[in-house]
């Protein structure tokens, strides 16, 4: 289900088959927050694929709800938190269990020094784990940055109007 108007804009079928295809068994047991969630399909996905937890934030109403409906349809609710939120203060707080995986699928017109600002608030509060891969969905037109935030990018893939980056937090010694 996705909610009516343009605001929200799901990942197309096959750039979600492929970005789990690259994730590949890293999504197994995996914590997974997925931020700007929309409606909620990539941690849907990946609670599918054995990822242990979901939490799904968004701030609009319309996307709460699609997204709840589709943890639902796909029984995966029970290991899933959805938060009505925008995601600017939601990681202004402090994290009490950090994610393994991160989706970033904010709106194509969100500043890139806005998302960098995300990144490094999920990096000071303890959002992440060490190895920890954040992923954001952006168009392909304009730049491509070397680095979300305190984070480098270490992968890009581009799927017709779509392109994905990965950002890995390292561990210590890599």
């Amino acid at each position: 289900m996705a909610p009516k108007g343009l605001d929200v804009r799901p990942t197309p079928d096959r750039v979600r088959e492929a970005l789990f295809n690259i994730l590949g068994p890293g999504v197994e047991d995996a914590r997974v927050l997925d931020l700007y969630c929309g409606t909620g399909a990539l941690a849907v996905e990946a609670l599918s694929r054995g990822a242990a937890t979901g939490i799904l934030v968004d701030r609009a109403d319309a996307s709460v709800a699609a997204a709840r409906e589709n943890l639902e349809r796909a029984g995966v609710a029970d290991r899933a938190t959805v938060v009505k939120q925008a995601v600017e203060r939601y990681v202004e707080g402090r994290a009490t269990n950090p994610s393994d995986l991160v989706f970033l699928d904010p709106p194509y017109a969100a500043s890139l020094n806005s998302l960098a600002a995300v990144v490094d608030r999920l990096v000071k509060g303890g959002f992440l784990h060490a190895g920890a891969t954040v992923v954001l969905e952006r168009s392909t037109e304009g730049e491509e940055p070397d680095a979300l935030g305190s984070l480098p990018v270490v992968d890009v893939r581009r799927y017709g109007s779509t392109r994905l980056l990965f950002a890995r937090l390292e561990r210590e010694g890599d």
